[in-house]
């Protein structure tokens, strides 16, 4: 399903893929094989892999006979997720911008050109399926594709502003989480948000987060989503 989309111009329009990462170097071909061949560029920003991450994400675009395809970027890691992202997207030179994480699968990618070419907004938001333990998972609707220019906010469960107003939806594409243990990530990403509130006391979003730590349910990791991007409980 879809809206909010025109007909197709002339000229196709280009997408990067952008990533974030660091010690992901198991995930690298599941990840980029799941989209290679459906975007024009692929943009891995490392934030200090010590398992080959980078290596192996090359050796992968030189299989694939595309070594050019993919943009290597390194940023020194500062306790700050969105300053990462923002980095990595400003690597990124395609006429659309795209995300995912290397935990990530994207299923239906082949569907990406004809929604960036078609598309009447500059968001276009597709379903998630964010794998928690016990068996469950929730579908969150996130901002996947978008015009250069918009930034990510929030230094842990980041989160990209746009305007609300200009946004697209489809079911044509979707990400599939597969992360297995939260452990690590959760207590990770604790000391992230202790640091923020320690440094920024007044912050919205961290204040937000924090609430939302608390509320939470037990073995559902903190997630910046909103209720309103939650579409289904599995």
């Amino acid at each position: 399903g879809s809206a909010g989309f025109k007909q197709r111009p002339a000229e196709p329009s280009t997408i990067s893929m952008v990533m974030i990462a660091r010690d992901e170097r198991g995930n690298v071909r599941s990840c980029l094989g799941s989209f290679w061949e459906h975007v024009d560029e692929v943009v891995l920003c490392d934030t200090g892999s010590t398992d080959g991450t980078v290596a192996e994400a090359q050796a992968f675009a030189r299989e694939r006979g595309e070594p050019d395809k993919l943009v290597i970027g390194r940023f020194e890691w500062s306790d700050d997720f969105s300053a990462a992202r923002n980095y990595a997207h400003g690597l990124a030179s395609s006429d659309w911008h795209c995300w995912t994480d290397l935990d990530d699968v994207v299923v239906g990618a082949g569907c990406l050109h004809e929604i960036a070419e078609s598309v009447r907004t500059n968001v276009v938001c597709f379903p998630y399926v964010y794998r928690a333990d016990r068996g469950r998972s929730l579908t969150l609707g996130r901002p996947r594709l978008f015009r250069p220019g918009m930034a990510w906010r929030g230094r842990v469960h980041e989160y990209l502003e746009y305007d609300r107003s200009s946004v697209g939806s489809s079911s044509s594409v979707l990400w599939q989480h597969r992360r297995q243990h939260w452990g690590p990530s959760q207590s990770r990403d604790r000391r992230l948000l202790e640091r923020w509130l320690r440094d920024e006391p007044d912050s919205p979003d961290a204040l937000r987060l924090a609430r939302a730590d608390r509320d939470r349910p037990p073995h559902w990791p903190l997630s910046s989503a909103r209720p309103s991007e939650i579409t289904a409980v599995h």
